[in-house]
This record gives structure tokens, C-alpha cells and sequence, in this order.
């Protein structure tokens, strides 16, 4: 698009989405889904636990790091033929 290409016409609209939902919703099968899902859910949900590898920060930061590496002449300059091949 960035480009000034344009995207083909869409087949489907959202609403075509929504209309096969509600249709779909209205069928045994996923009213029996349903039923299962709310009675297996229902009541106080555990609090999910996670193994982290540091623990979280009381103030939250969007400060990152670097890496740095080394390339061959021969792998840069294909990096670098890309990038202008690509804009």
C-alpha cells in the first residue's frame, strides 16, 4: 500500500462474519459447548503462576538492550543488498 498498490476487493464483509456467528450460536452443538465451558469455569478462578527468570519490577520500563554480533564482509553485504532491494 505504501507503494500505491491497492488491495483486491474483499470477498467477505464483517457483518457476513457476525450474520454466520449468530447463526452458528444458535445450534445445539455449541449451546451444549457453552454449558460445558461456563459450568467447568465457573467459581473463583486460580491465580496463574508463572516461572519468570527475574522477578518484576514494582515500576514498569520500556528500557531494552543491545546485542552485538560480528558478520562476515559476504553476510553483511547480502543484509545490506536486502535492505536497499527492499526500501
Amino acid at each position: 500500500l505504501y507503494a500505491g498498490r491497492s488491495l483486491a476487493p474483499m470477498r467477505l464483509q464483517y457483518k457476513d462474519y457476525a450474520v454466520w456467528q449468530r447463526s452458528f450460536q444458535e445450534k445445539e452443538g455449541y449451546q451444549k459447548q457453552e454449558a460445558y465451558w461456563l459450568k467447568r469455569l465457573e467459581g473463583e478462578l486460580p491465580v496463574l503462576e508463572l516461572p519468570a527468570d527475574k522477578p518484576r519490577l514494582a515500576v514498569r520500563s520500556f528500557a531494552g538492550g543491545s546485542v552485538s554480533c560480528t558478520l562476515d564482509a559476504e553476510t553483511a553485504s547480502g543484509l545490506h543488498r536486502i535492505a536497499r532491494d527492499h526500501g
